[in-house]
């Protein structure tokens, strides 16, 4: 026969677990329904001594003893009124314990707890179903969407915001972030990334779910758009740009800490390609490990852009090789694992395409980056190149050497990118140059 307490819920509190430093344990709170149990900590605990077992109670009349009941008798309230508001026919021992955990969310509170992205994806679906937007319209708006839940969830630093939470300060940053960071020249361009979150919030207010009052700063805020106009020099080439030895320390710590897989192998790439004398995005590319020679730390290979076959060996620090050891293994052929093994390097237009794809997604990621550690600019991958050049000619080193480790056809090309950061150093070099 069942025992009939087993088929009743029953709240009961116990001591649970070792004895802490200061000679406390934990009370620990139990549920029994139907023959389970499911148990948490409430946070609470006490001297073995004072507990009473049999009334689960602290003893005594003490100030310490008081609040401690008093806190029980107020979390078991709490759990007492979360299961009220369940169906009986829903409560199950698994719904009790996503209750004593907190995980829980009453059938009337749900829909204000999802996240503000995963509504406006659930209404720019209903939408395409119902064939009140074309597929393009719907496929634009779902990469919007996640354009903006991959930014929430690399910056914000935070959970996702619901719709009972919102937050119009993630907004201003995603469009800072859009403008600023990413370049995005037409306000039009950000309205539009914006658009499906803005027509769901209008949906949300619309049955009720959502305040006019909380949605409005979001809702107003939508940028004036204006045609851009272009400054001569606009698509030129800009000045050289380089990390300060701060910026490369942050960048380091962030390589080495970050969880991000993707991210610390773009990293790992970036500062071999500092470490290997500034090699273009195009020799980290095509860098095969036959390009290295392992007994003198050595690199040397043909540099793709130039198709000459670099004039010194590039010596490698610990660091780069390193970086080279962590990558051994995934590749039979080509270092950072970019291209398949059987891939034809001498496919120029193929290359070029798989070039400019690389760069795009990496500088990306270090934009995401530079951006999250408070950089002053975006970090592109050519920053490793101008970094080392710039580093190099502070140390001393001669421009004629760093020219050749650039890969520069002539001497000249390394004085015109660079003089302006060293006049004096370069200037006397270049004189002693042309005095020859």
């Amino acid at each position: 026969m069942t025992n009939q307490k087993n088929t009743v819920l029953t709240v009961h509190f116990c001591l649970h677990g070792k004895l802490t430093r200061t000679g406390h344990r934990q009370i620990h709170c139990r549920v029994y329904y139907k023959g389970a149990s499911r148990h948490v900590s409430t946070g609470v605990s006490i001297e073995p001594d004072l507990w009473d077992s049999r009334r689960e109670t602290a003893t005594g009349d003490t100030e310490e003893a008081l609040s401690v009941n008093a806190e029980l008798a107020a979390f078991k309230a709490g759990i007492m009124e979360q299961i009220g508001k369940c169906k009986p026919e829903n409560l199950t021992i698994t719904l009790i314990g996503s209750i004593l955990k907190g995980t829980h969310v009453a059938e009337e509170d749900r829909p204000r707890m999802v996240t503000l992205v995963d509504f406006a994806l659930e209404y720019l679906e209903s939408r395409f179903v119902k064939k009140q937007i074309t597929y393009q319209t719907y496929y634009n708006q779902r990469s919007y969407l996640r354009v903006f839940s991959d930014f929430e969830k690399y910056h914000t630093g935070g959970k996702p915001m619901t719709l009972m939470k919102l937050n119009p300060e993630t907004f201003e940053a995603f469009i800072r972030y859009r403008m600023e960071w990413r370049h995005n020249k037409s306000t039009e361009a950000i309205n539009q990334t914006l658009r499906p979150l803005h027509n769901a919030l209008q949906y949300a207010i619309k049955v009720g779910m959502v305040s006019p009052v909380a949605a409005a700063p979001i809702l107003e805020n939508r940028l004036d758009s204006y045609p851009h106009s272009y400054r001569p020099g606009d698509e030129l080439e800009g000045p050289v740009r380089f990390l300060t030895d701060a910026q490369q320390a942050q960048l380091l710590n962030y390589m080495e800490s970050t969880k991000f897989s993707r991210r610390r192998e773009v990293l790992q790439m970036f500062y071999f390609s500092y470490y290997a004398g500034g090699l273009r995005l195009s020799d980290i590319l095509t860098l095969e490990w036959s390009h290295i020679n392992w007994e003198k730390s050595e690199l040397r290979k043909v540099q793709y852009k130039t198709k000459r076959l670099m004039p010194i060996p590039v010596p490698l620090s610990r660091p780069a090789m390193d970086i080279l050891q962590a990558w051994k293994g995934r590749n039979p052929r080509f270092v950072f694992d970019l291209l398949p093994a059987d891939y034809d390097v001498t496919e120029a237009e193929a290359f070029f395409m798989e070039r400019n794809s690389k760069d795009k997604s990496f500088n990306r990621i270090l934009a995401d980056v530079s951006f999250e550690l408070g950089f002053d600019k975006p970090v592109t991958f050519h920053m490793a190149r101008h970094t080392f050049a710039v580093n190099a000619l502070n140390k001393g080193i001669r421009l004629e050497v760093v020219s050749a480790l650039l890969g520069h056809t002539t001497i000249i090309s390394t004085q015109k990118s660079y003089a302006r950061f060293l006049k004096s150093t370069i200037e006397d070099e270049a004189r002693k140059l042309l005095e020859l």
